[in-house]
């Protein structure tokens, strides 16, 4: 019976026109990344693992007892909507259902609802908690950011993530007069990455990454390449994509300082 027979994974994908207003209070998704439980022992396996979470979307795995399921969940703010279908035992039977996640500070409460064969089983709900487990959130700010003494003009503001601030890639590549290339990911890959081109040097980085790549080029050509880790990370918020402001510039050669009267960051390149 627990043989997968095939799986159909249902996932509404999150609405790129939905605006979040200035100041707006979003979680950091990587940090709900890992295995949880529930703290009560009812003497049922129970477990929720999150993998790939960011990017509007969350891998979820959710056991219960002998009942084990891996569906996509599509991110909306604080809350997470998923949908699975699968047909066991050669088409015999056939379980669906809906698995939703409200992400709190603390924990991840979750809902199921599940059908067995057309049968309704009904909805239950689990508090879940993980070891070591530390909230993390982006918001939006009133930073300001500076570029060679030209106040630069942003479509969502800069945000704050981890004391570090990030500002929309392509924005700030541009004004610095970087070309930037996206990397189209294949069928099955989620991995998005661009490329930023400025004279002699190109970095390299993906969505919701705490790396990124500096090449040095001579004559169109890599001559050295040295990764380094990025905190904050790279993250889509809004539906821009993000970047740490002092890191990327820094890579580019530019110098970077922070005025925390004017809450104003100053490049100058």
């Amino acid at each position: 019976m627990k043989k997968v027979i095939s799986i159909i994974l249902t996932t509404v994908m999150l609405m790129a026109a939905m605006a979040i207003p200035a100041f707006a209070d979003q979680p950091y998704y990587p940090c709900y990344e890992g295995t949880w439980h529930i703290k009560e022992s009812s003497g049922t396996p129970i477990e929720l693992q999150i993998n790939k979470a960011g990017d509007g979307s969350m891998t979820i795995h959710f056991q219960y007892g002998q009942f084990a399921v891996t569906t996509y969940g599509s991110i909306y703010g604080k809350k997470v909507k998923s949908d699975y279908y699968e047909v066991w035992d050669g088409g015999d039977f056939i379980v669906k259902g809906t698995i939703n996640l409200d992400l709190g500070d603390q924990g991840i409460w979750l809902d199921w609802h599940g059908y067995e064969n057309g049968r309704d089983c009904g909805t239950t709900g689990y508090m879940f908690y993980k070891d070591n487990f530390k909230y993390t959130n982006i918001s939006d700010s009133d930073v300001k950011v500076v570029l060679n003494g030209e106040q630069l003009s942003f479509e969502q503001n800069p945000v704050i993530l981890n004391d570090g601030v990030l500002v929309p890639m392509r924005t700030i590549f541009e004004s610095m007069g970087a070309e930037v290339d996206w990397y189209t990911p294949k069928k099955g890959n989620s991995n998005r990455s661009a490329t930023a081109t400025l004279n002699s040097k190109s970095i390299v980085f993906e969505v919701d990454s705490s790396y990124m790549s500096i090449t040095a080029l001579k004559n169109g050509q890599a001559t050295d390449t040295k990764k380094i880790t990025l905190n904050p990370p790279t993250v889509l918020y809004n539906g821009y994509t993000m970047v740490p402001v002092r890191a990327v510039s820094e890579a580019f050669g530019a110098s970077v300082n922070w005025d925390g009267d004017s809450r104003t960051v100053y490049i100058n390149n």
